[in-house]
């Protein structure tokens, strides 16, 4: 495996839980708050038995992330980029993985109306609706010399996912600005979410995105 490469091995995974974004309307106007604004919890266990040299991951959202490897931050992304051309990240965590179980835990926030720094993708593609799609690949620590690692993860019905009403779903303040207020209930997300040996026995299981693409067939996948 190679993370240079174009062809991805992640798919593009989003809850069954959370609400589909709606159209804004033909006249113009704010979406209401309720239909968008959707922040969504993802966590993944694996199992480490020897040290690595490397462990990188690629990832990106529609439309923001936040990624913490066993309880720590790692990245916020992606960059700002147009909406037909999403950029990507790419970060070692070799520093934060044991021997053992580890986590790896992702927040996702799809904003879902257009503001000074982000406008919708086209609802044409893996992804367009909200989503995530991420892959990890590691290097052993004895290896005396691999061009490309081998694949660790990638995002798949496999991971836990929910959506969290930890965050109060709000707009921007007003078309010009907009600025998004951020109004938090620490008091219903427990901080242990992003580690390993959670009970996430009640969260449901990510859900692959397939959709037409222009010019190519269905795919969970980025082209």
């Amino acid at each position: 495996m190679n993370l240079d490469a174009a062809h991805w091995h992640g798919e593009w995974i989003w809850s069954g839980e959370a609400n589909q974004p709606k159209p804004l309307s033909l006249f113009g106007g704010l979406p209401p708050a309720d239909a968008n604004d959707t922040k969504v919890l993802f966590r993944r266990e694996f199992l480490l038995n020897t040290p690595v040299r490397t462990a990188r991951v690629r990832l990106t959202s529609n439309s923001r992330h936040i990624l913490y490897v066993n309880g720590c931050e790692v990245l916020r992304g992606p960059i700002r980029s147009h909406a037909h051309q999403l950029f990507f990240d790419t970060v070692d965590i070799s520093e934060y993985l044991v021997e053992g179980i580890n986590c790896l835990a992702v927040l996702v926030r799809y904003y879902g109306f257009a503001t000074a720094w982000w406008e919708p993708t086209p609802l044409t593609g893996p992804g367009g609706a909200g989503g995530l799609v991420l892959e990890a690949e590691t290097t052993d620590e004895d290896a005396e010399s691999e061009p490309c690692g081998r694949l660790l993860l990638a995002s798949d019905s496999s991971w836990r996912t929910t959506p969290t009403g930890a965050w109060e779903r709000l707009r921007p303040t007003n078309l010009i600005s907009a600025q998004i207020p951020e109004v938090f209930d620490a008091r219903t997300l427990d901080p242990a979410w992003t580690h390993a040996g959670f009970d996430d026995s009640t969260w449901g299981y990510a859900e692959p995105s397939s959709t037409p693409q222009f010019g190519r067939p269905a795919s969970t996948r980025p082209p």
